[in-house]
């Protein structure tokens, strides 16, 4: 009984406690799980990891080894850095080039299963409906329901034939919302025909042949009014019986605001699974460990023909050229204000954001910088300039409020932007400013865009309508 309860859960790990992983896993023995960036250091550490989580499963266990997930969705999202990936979805939505799109997905699931992993959460295809939507912004392919259909599907696509199973997002679409469900319960109050018309990228995906669909938190007021869709037995119905999705379905994490602070976990549990949830996502192990309690209780066990469907076999042999992801970096970032900056004068980077991933990139940034001979050196805010020029790096002042700020620097020096977003935000900026859509966080996404701000080449220009 307990294994077939922990066959419906996903779980992640207790970061940097092995000891204390093995003995949740032994208690639930989920049949997936999912791995986050704090589980590892490094990819060395990472392989070694999925490789103890699998020999615990086989030899301890004597189960099956279980489904090994993660959130490789490319750009911002991307939970394995050390690794090849696309920039983000709002990128490859720009190009709109299915075979781009093919191949973004096909390089992600070569590398992802090169590790071990058989699943990808990924992609999102929401479509971008509202600016101020602050959790899905640059992780959807764009604001129209054709590109992102045809864009999301030839990833998904790309993701599967290289053996990763993909999952469809967030179901039926979060891109009209502005509260995050990782903080609060959104509701989207749109009608009826709106909400269907931005389900159709995963109807397209279901037809493609898409082994998961993930249910959102977000309560469409159109169908189960009040009702997070993951716990909708509307929802479910829309997607086993209008649509006749006959894949696995799993919610988003549980452990979200959205639904921990709203829903005790037994209602979790009744209201997802018994509505017609395949698989409860849980990444904090320790809400996952109360909610198997509720599951074990019910007595119940999931669909092993779909479980079973998310192992793949990597269909294609050949492996695709990794340099794509490298020309495509460098391809993407796009001037909206030109500004050039002398590479003989001093340059200062100041980075108006808090991630240490970011801040490892820029250092890298600067000593390729001065390996080529230019001056530069970092800055804050705070730091006291008067004619200076500073090449500032950041994402959606728009939602941060950080615009005031950049706006009073600026004044005073000579400046230009790298928003690594979208560029929704260029409207706040003083018309002095210069400013480079980046589309990404890798190096490539900003040397590329240093490289042009100094003269040493053109990004054309990106027209903002």
């Amino acid at each position: 009984m307990e294994m077939e309860s922990g066959r419906l859960m996903q779980v992640g790990l207790l970061h940097g406690d092995r000891e204390g992983s093995r003995k949740l896993l032994e208690k639930i023995k989920p049949v997936s799980i999912i791995i986050m960036s704090d589980d590892f250091k490094n990819l060395e550490d990472l392989s070694e990891l999925i490789k103890w989580i699998k020999n615990l499963y086989i030899k301890e266990f004597k189960l099956r080894e279980p489904l090994i997930a993660v959130d490789q969705e490319g750009g911002n999202v991307a939970r394995i850095r050390e690794i090849n990936y696309p920039p983000s979805n709002y990128a490859l939505g720009l190009i709109d080039n299915e075979n781009t799109s093919y191949y973004s997905g096909a390089i992600t699931g070569k590398e992802l299963h090169d590790l071990g992993f058989h699943w990808d959460l990924a992609p999102v295809i929401d479509v971008l409906s509202n600016k101020e939507n602050a959790s899905v912004l640059e992780r959807s392919f764009g604001e129209y329901v054709d590109k992102v259909s045809r864009n999301g599907a030839a990833f998904i696509r790309g993701l599967q034939d290289f053996g990763i199973s993909a999952t469809a997002k967030h179901f039926p679409g979060n891109g009209s919302v502005v509260e995050d469900p990782h903080e609060k319960l959104p509701r989207d109050r749109r009608g009826i025909d709106s909400v269907r018309n931005t389900m159709a990228p995963f109807i397209r995906a279901a037809e493609e042949g898409v082994r998961s669909i993930m249910v959102s938190h977000v309560a469409f007021d159109a169908i189960d009014e009040g009702i997070p869709s993951s716990l909708s037995k509307k929802v479910y119905k829309i997607i086993r019986d209008e649509m006749r999705y006959g894949g696995l379905v799993i919610t988003d994490s549980l452990d979200m605001k959205a639904i921990s602070d709203n829903f005790s976990p037994g209602e979790i549990v009744r209201n997802s699974f018994l509505n017609g949830a395949d698989i409860l996502e849980c990444v904090d192990p320790y809400l996952a460990e109360n909610i198997y309690d509720h599951l074990k209780n019910l007595g119940s066990s999931g669909s092993e023909e779909r479980l079973n469907s998310l192992y793949l076999e990597r269909k294609r042999k050949y492996n695709p050229p990794e340099e794509i992801m490298f020309s495509l970096s460098f391809s993407v970032p796009k001037w909206l204000r030109k500004r050039i900056m002398d590479p003989s004068e001093d340059i200062f980077i100041y980075y108006a954001g808090k991630t240490s991933y970011m801040r490892a990139i820029i250092s890298r940034v600067m000593v390729r910088l001065r390996n080529i001979g230019i001056s530069v050196s970092p800055m804050e805010i705070e730091d006291e300039k008067k004619g200076a020029n500073i090449i500032i790096i950041g994402k959606n002042l728009h939602l941060n409020g950080r615009y005031a700020e950049i706006n009073r620097l600026c004044s005073r020096n000579s400046c230009v932007f790298i928003n690594t977003g979208i560029p929704y935000d260029s409207p706040l900026l003083d018309g002095n400013i210069g400013y480079v859509a980046a589309f990404g966080d890798k190096y490539e996404n900003i040397i590329s865009s240093i490289y042009a701000i100094l003269g040493f080449h053109d990004l054309g220009f990106f027209d903002q309508k």
